[in-house]
């Protein structure tokens, strides 16, 4: 019985080890070139070309790589780029294509459902879990995407 114990107690060790080391290691950063068509259409489809310029048209796309790159910290640019991943696979799991190929309106309801499954905990442990873990990936997208549109380059421009 002590040997079960022990080994249940060694596997809860190495998986709390292994969520620590994904924390904190270097992400792999070069996959984010690798979705820049995928976070360029999410953004698109959060600010799309109305009257006005999208998104992309603003040039969104490369300011959110640049700030997952340089002014995200470890934790949040692994989230971010898990997230990506999930989204690819959400999309082909519910809709049987890619992003690319979905509606509209099926890109918004992707959207929606990455936004609510990462809305942040209320209070103490909302804050808590992002200075632990960092933001989640909807969040992070978003604030990207916003920030990047309204950036004074691109008012300028």
């Amino acid at each position: 019985m002590k040997g079960w114990l022990w080994l249940a107690e060694s596997g809860t060790a190495m998986t709390a080890g292994a969520k620590g080391h994904w924390l904190y290691r270097t992400p792999d950063l070069g996959l984010l070139y690798h979705y820049r068509s995928l976070i360029a259409e999410l953004a698109e489809t959060i600010i799309p070309r109305t009257g006005t310029r999208g998104a992309k048209d603003a040039g969104v796309p490369d300011r959110i790589i640049t700030r997952i790159k340089e002014h995200t910290p470890p934790g949040a640019q692994h989230r971010f780029l898990q997230g990506l991943e999930e989204l690819a696979a959400y999309a082909h799991s519910q809709y049987g294509q890619s992003f690319f190929d979905c509606s509209v309106e099926q890109r918004h309801n992707i959207l929606a459902h990455f936004e609510k499954r990462d809305r942040p905990f209320r209070g103490m442990a909302g804050r808590l879990c992002s200075r632990i873990f960092g933001e989640t990936f909807f969040v992070t997208l978003r604030k990207c995407t916003v920030t990047g549109y309204c950036s004074r380059s691109t008012i300028n421009s």
